[in-house]
């Protein structure tokens, strides 16, 4: 025993005479690339032994769309982006010593018909190398999709795999509410990883973010995971997450959804909410969970007139002017409604092919008479309109063949599911994805992870529902 904890000790401190002469040699980016590769390989083998860790590392990794990120060459490396390429290379290997199988349901291939016409696009493209980056990236969005579709081929690991993604969305949560608490009590910014410009100093409160990159893209990624603990805290609980667990879960992130202050959360949450009443009225208005709902609106009601009543008229007055967009001269009102009137103007002029992905933001800045900025890129905020814009009709019809097949699969699911935990993953998938469909009226980036992987976990489980069947 002893011998083993001196040959332990031993290996410390070669590894940090390693590390110490790599940084000495190569440097801090020598040494990042080192521990990256060393993680990997340890990854790698870890994956291989067992496949599931594939898939929690992917989730595990979703939200990290800012904190932990690196700047390469002017793109934004994300700890995803890693995991996926770590993980794909791991089932590569697996694959190749069958044991893992090909999966390839007909969302899988529409998705990469969807993908081929913006590749298609950049033979027209205004802007070839932001047309070239934006294919990349949503090449390894698309992978983890199809990484995500492979790797739950199993009951117990897609099990798991639905419910880390509830897991995993709780923990940030609470990192959100340290930001606000942190930020009220006066902690810097590198210390809450608060973005300046979403602190206290406008609406009295820091508007989380959490380890994203903006309130926006936060309530975004909450939605799925919230419908689907709403869902599970209907259908009763689950063996990991109980009842009650699954009713302070969905509190949690119901909180954090609303603290964004973010108009088209507030859509997709609204949206969502409205289907889930009249898609699970039976669950909805049963006596013990009405009760229960009643309760949470009228609290939520009394906290609300307690902010209004106690807060200063300033913080009052902006909350309310952003919320109604009564500020029709305010800045993200009128860039979303000049960029809409570009994008349909321009397809007007190119309505098959578009103008390459990634070009409107050409467009844009030749209509102000502006030069490319580094870490600034014009978008349409609004996914419906730039997909037109960019890859014309042909991209706008393969966007509603995918999506629409993978919502009529819910239906055709749904008639087939034999029990409740199936029932409500079904449920709570399907509502995330119909929320931030639309919230995509208010923003437009196709080639977000977190999106891609949540819509590979709702074909999973329809897959798995329809075989079973």
């Amino acid at each position: 025993m002893k011998n083993k904890v001196y040959l332990i000790n031993l290996l410390y401190v070669v590894l940090a005479m390693v590390m110490a002469g790599a940084l000495y040699v190569l440097g801090t980016p020598g040494l990042i690339l080192l521990l990256a590769a060393t993680v990997g390989v340890i990854l790698f083998v870890a994956v291989i032994k067992n496949p599931a860790l594939g898939i929690l590392l992917i989730i595990a990794t979703l939200p990290f769309e800012r904190l932990l990120t690196v700047s390469v060459g002017g793109m934004t490396v994300k700890p995803v982006h890693f995991v996926i390429a770590v993980v794909g290379f791991a089932w590569l290997a697996l694959f190749l010593l069958n044991r893992a199988s090909l999966k390839t349901p007909l969302a899988l291939w529409l998705a990469l018909l969807f993908w081929l016409v913006g590749v298609w696009s950049y033979a027209v493209s205004i802007d070839p190398n932001r047309t070239l980056m934006v294919i990349l990236f949503w090449f390894v969005a698309l992978v983890g999709f199809w990484l995500t579709i492979q790797l739950t081929g199993e009951t117990s690991i897609l099990r798991k795999a639905n419910i880390a993604v509830v897991i995993v969305a709780s923990i940030v949560a609470l990192f959100g509410f340290f930001q606000i608490f942190g930020d009220l009590v006066g902690l810097p910014f590198e210390i809450t990883g608060i973005k300046p410009g979403y602190d206290k100093s406008t609406f009295g409160f820091p508007r989380v973010h959490s380890t994203l990159g903006e309130p926006l893209y936060y309530g975004n990624y909450l939605l799925v995971p919230f419908f689907l603990a709403v869902c599970y805290f209907l259908y009763g609980g689950t063996k990991s997450i109980t009842r009650n667990y699954a009713l302070l879960i969905s509190l949690l992130l119901l909180s954090s959804i609303v603290l964004t202050l973010s108009r088209g959360a507030y859509l997709g949450l609204g949206v969502g909410g409205l289907l889930l009443i009249i898609w699970q009225y039976k669950r909805f208005f049963a006596r013990d969970n009405i009760v229960v709902v009643a309760s949470i609106l009228t609290l939520a009601l009394v906290m609300a007139l307690a902010f209004f009543t106690t807060s200063s008229s300033k913080a009052r007055d902006e909350i309310i002017a952003h919320l109604s967009v009564s500020r029709l001269h305010a800045e993200s009102v009128v860039s979303r409604k000049d960029a809409s009137e570009l994008a349909v103007e321009w397809w007007r002029i190119y309505p098959w092919r578009g103008v390459g992905l990634g070009g409107y933001g050409k467009l844009e800045l030749d209509e102000k008479f502006q030069s490319q900025t580094e870490g600034y890129q014009p978008i349409v905020n609004n996914q419906y309109l730039e997909t037109l814009v960019e890859t014309g009709i042909w991209g706008i019809i393969f966007f509603v063949l995918f999506f629409g097949f993978v919502l009529v699969r819910s239906v055709q699911a749904w008639f087939v599911a034999d029990n409740d935990f199936d029932k409500a993953t079904l449920a709570g998938f399907t509502l995330g994805i119909i929320a931030i469909l639309a919230q995509y009226i208010t923003f437009s980036t196709i080639y977000i992870v977190y999106i891609w992987v949540f819509l590979a976990l709702l074909i999973a489980n329809q897959e798995k529902i329809l075989n079973k069947k």
